[in-house]
């Protein structure tokens, strides 16, 4: 709201966690531009989604960085353990490192703490893959409408040669994207 009396430089914003995760993303080296960077969201099958693509990108013979609930590849080591909750500058360290490692592809389940933090807002990406938009028993329709409210969001993420990949057997997924 206010300048605060310091000597050091001051950055007002209107979202901190915004704010941090284009930092956090920018000091690790901008690496979405070294690596075909591709998100997974949605509320039900992130991480199957996530790890056929790694395993489908393997594959075809190059190394491939993951980010799943089950753990993570940064392109070399494999078996790494992955937060739900990342924070951006977790996520921007792997991906930098995974970019550094020389691993041409990256996949991302964004999990819904990701989202709700603003975590990654600060990727860009060359395919968002969107798994399906289903209600679980669990919870109510507010934790589905903000993962529909993020998937809006992301679509801004996505760079310009990007694609969109979503389940067009999942019902309600194909009425959202109508």
């Amino acid at each position: 709201d206010h300048l605060l009396p310091s000597s050091v430089p001051l950055c007002i914003v209107e979202v901190v966690l915004e704010a941090y995760a284009k930092l956090a993303i920018a000091t690790a080296g901008q690496p979405c531009e070294r690596v075909l960077t591709i998100g997974v969201v949605g509320t039900h099958g992130k991480t199957s989604a996530s790890l056929t693509i790694a395993s489908m990108i393997k594959q075809i013979g190059k190394s491939v960085a993951y980010y799943s609930s089950l753990g993570g590849s940064d392109g070399v080591h494999s078996g790494l353990p992955c937060e739900s909750d990342a924070d951006a500058m977790m996520l921007a360290e792997w991906l930098r490192t995974s970019a550094e490692n020389g691993t041409p592809a990256a996949g991302i389940e964004l999990t819904d703490e990701m989202l709700r933090s603003h975590a990654c807002l600060g990727l860009r990406f060359d395919a968002l893959v969107f798994t399906s938009l289903r209600k679980n028993q669990r919870s109510d329709t507010l934790q589905t409408r903000c993962v529909e409210n993020a998937m809006v969001g992301l679509l801004d993420q996505l760079q310009p040669h990007g694609v969109v990949i979503y389940n067009a057997d999942a019902a309600r997924l194909n009425r959202w994207v109508a």
